[in-house]
């Protein structure tokens, strides 16, 4: 028989197995929750850098702010998940476009984080693949004269296209931007009918995922109307093209905003060439800062 004495102690021994389970459960639901916290600010900080960056332009102040919010999160990230995880590698990449100016230096340094990413997170991974795709806008040469450089980056934009192409379902923003980025290299190549098709296929998959008035949607019309303006020398359809993404930017991003004067003034070399007097002198009523431009800006952004 048990005796009273042996009871006791199993009770004490069970009451105690129950109390330390009880606390390492809430101690394990603490850091998860803490974890999760901690994540979310650091989020915050790497979303705050982002539209800083976006705000700024040319604007020191911004760019402060934006490499202050990176590197918060930055160095928050590597403490909670390591120096390998994707949110680590985004933000460096955020990091460098700010910080390194001198473009050989920049290709040089996101070759060596690419060639990082890719060991860590694998190729078909949509933070590496996004690493790549800035990379080959880094090195195309956007004067057209280095046909290596533009090669290269036209290599490696298609590797991007087909890694998104398995990666993702659907016409993703990512792919999409790849796509835009093909056929501005075709573009500066002069082969105007592959950057047209490139063009209108970036157009379609970003109107079918963000929306008619998105940006980059606006972005994908401007180049077409350029391609049709510059290369392909159909003056009418260029002008429907360059009405659509002034009258988009404009009411998306205001009169006085970058993308809507170089559209506006791209629109203006259309309608020069179109013979449209009415039409310009109204456009340049609307945009006095374009009266004296030179004709034809080329893409606003990849």
């Amino acid at each position: 028989m048990i005796s009273r004495a042996a009871i006791l102690a199993i009770i004490v021994v069970v009451a105690a197995i129950y109390t330390n389970y009880g606390y390492f459960h809430d101690s394990e639901t603490y850091h998860a929750n803490r974890r999760i916290k901690k994540l979310a600010e650091y989020d915050s900080y790497a979303l705050q850098g982002r539209l800083a960056f976006e705000k700024g332009g040319a604007n020191s102040v911004e760019l402060e702010q934006a490499l202050r919010y990176y590197s918060w999160a930055k160095d928050g990230y590597e403490g909670l998940l390591g120096p390998e995880d994707e949110k680590v590698f985004k933000t460096e990449k955020s990091l460098l476009l700010i910080t390194v100016k001198d473009n050989a230096r920049r290709v040089s340094r996101l070759k060596e984080l690419a060639d990082r990413a890719e060991n860590a997170l694998g190729f078909e991974n949509i933070v590496t693949l996004d690493i790549m795709n800035t990379l080959a806008i880094e090195i195309d040469d956007k004067n057209g004269q280095d046909k290596r450089a533009q090669n290269e980056a036209k290599s490696i934009l298609e590797r991007c296209l087909k890694g998104q192409e398995r990666v993702y379902e659907y016409e993703h923003e990512d792919m999409m931007m790849t796509v835009m980025n093909l056929g501005n290299i075709y573009f500066a190549k002069r082969e105007h009918e592959k950057a047209l098709e490139f063009y209108m296929r970036a157009l379609k998959g970003q109107q079918a995922t963000l929306g008619k008035t998105h940006t980059s949607s606006l972005t994908s019309m401007m180049n077409i109307a350029n391609v049709l303006n510059d290369g392909i020398q159909d003056f009418a359809q260029a002008e429907t093209y360059y009405k659509g993404a002034l009258e988009g930017f404009e009411s998306q991003l205001g009169r006085h905003h970058r993308f809507t004067l170089v559209t506006a003034a791209n629109y203006k070399n259309c309608l020069t060439k179109l013979v449209d007097i009415p039409a310009l002198k109204e456009l340049e009523r609307r945009f006095p800062s374009i009266a004296d431009e030179r004709p034809y800006n080329k893409q606003i952004i990849h």
